[in-house]
């Protein structure tokens, strides 16, 4: 008998945090990082909602430039100048 009263004394314990973490979310909003929600927010997304892959993000950028992250258009520039290198050297 004296193990079932500790164990309802738990659970009630465990239920009223419980409902006071439910509380504190439920003001704050639905998600708790407000940085990540941004984030995901401005990442592009294939079908269903999913987010794009690498390769996909690829294409994306080439028919969507203006879009185009500042890290991305580093690394597009680069890629770029290497394809010119290399589209000279064939022509020689």
């Amino acid at each position: 008998y004296r193990r079932i009263i500790l164990r309802r004394q738990a659970r009630c314990r465990l239920e009223q945090s419980r409902a006071v973490r439910e509380d504190a979310v439920s003001k704050s909003g639905t998600y708790t990082h407000e940085s990540r929600h941004k984030h995901a927010m401005k990442r592009p997304r294939g079908e269903g909602g999913r987010f794009l892959t690498k390769p996909e993000l690829v294409v994306y950028y080439k028919e969507h430039p203006e879009e185009m992250p500042a890290s991305w258009a580093k690394e597009a520039a680069k890629e770029a100048a290497k394809e010119a290198r290399e589209a000279k050297k064939a022509k020689k």
